[in-house]
């Protein structure tokens, strides 16, 4: 899953938080070593508990971005004509699209499509295009991707939102940061306390 920096940050500060806690139970002389590994253990159970709501608030975020973004790019979406009759005639053309099998096939009929005016044949084609470019066998055919290319560039708005897709595709960031967003260290005083041993813990806490 691709991570938006907006939940980058927020994981941080979540991380961040949960380390300057655990130096503030550390200092505290008043509290007994038991009390200490109790607080840290709350600290820490709560702290895991908002990083899993991040990150299922991320993945929904990606997802309904994603959508947004392919119905912008491939969708009905300003097509003129009665809402019904385009959605039949869509529907008609994602059948046509499904039946390719090469990209070469699907550059041909772009390419009719565009000549002819038929803008749901045009749409259907680019994102079958897209889908096939984003599969683990059409990745080894750069020409799908070349389809989607092609089809936007003469249509801004939907390069646009073909930018945003690729940008969601897994792997497009590669970073140590998103690949441990949503990590969270456990405190070396809990060492290898499973986190049913924790609640307890936390449960003990002054």
């Amino acid at each position: 899953m691709t991570i938006q920096p907006k939940h980058l940050d927020q994981a941080d500060r979540i991380r961040q938080a949960h380390d300057d806690r655990n130096v503030s139970i550390r200092s505290r002389a008043e509290l007994t070593p038991e009390a200490k590994t109790a607080l840290l253990a709350k600290n820490y159970l709560a702290a895991k508990e908002s990083m899993a709501a991040l990150q299922q608030t991320a993945g929904a975020d990606t997802s309904e971005q994603r959508t947004k973004a392919e119905r912008s790019a491939f969708g009905t979406n300003g097509l003129p004509g009665d809402p019904a009759t385009v959605a039949v005639s869509y529907r008609d053309a994602m059948d046509r699209a499904a039946t390719l099998t090469t990209s070469a096939d699907a550059t041909a009929l772009l390419a009719r499509a565009d000549r002819a005016g038929d803008e749901p044949l045009a749409r259907a084609v680019a994102g079958h295009a897209h889908d096939a470019s984003t599969s683990p066998l059409g990745r080894m055919d750069p020409g799908w991707s070349g389809v989607v290319d092609s089809y936007t560039a003469s249509r801004p708005a939907a390069a646009r939102a073909v930018d945003t897709l690729r940008a969601l595709q897994p792997g497009a960031t590669n970073s140590t940061r998103s690949m441990f967003a949503f990590v969270l260290p456990k405190p070396s005083e809990l060492g290898s306390t499973p986190d049913y041993q924790m609640a307890a813990l936390a449960a003990s806490a002054p």
